[in-house]
């Protein structure tokens, strides 16, 4: 298993607990509140496992550590604004991620007329 499909499992997890205690903060005294926040305790139960799983390499426990400190909705965010952007700049931000994961420093400048990259210019 890669670590990204790890660390997705665990954004996917993280958000449905944060469904579940909306639903408990909302209804508080219905039943429906009972049920969920019996699912959250088995939520953060599978949360405690992959954080404790000996087996991973220290890679995946360190990604892990740091996706469960961080904001769930950033992604999920972040790809709805990349639907509502150029197919251009779409791949200019793929060029930028890459950048970032290999660990490469640059500079952006945007301009009015034009946004400047790692790689390349493109014009509006």
């Amino acid at each position: 298993m890669s670590i990204s499909a790890i660390i997705s499992s665990i954004q996917h997890i993280i958000i449905a607990d944060e469904f579940c205690k909306d639903f408990v903060r909302s209804h508080p005294d219905s039943a429906g509140a009972n049920i969920f926040k019996s699912y959250s305790k088995k939520l953060n139960w599978i949360i405690a496992d992959f954080y404790s799983y000996p087996h991973f390499p220290k890679e995946i426990r360190d990604g892990i550590k740091n996706e469960i400190k961080s904001d769930p909705f950033t992604i999920p965010a972040i790809n709805e604004k990349l639907a509502l952007v150029t197919p251009q700049h779409r791949e200019m931000i793929e060029n930028i991620i890459d950048a970032i994961l290999k660990g490469e420093k640059f500079t952006i400048e945007i301009n009015k007329d034009q946004i400047v990259d790692v790689n390349k210019t493109i014009n509006k």
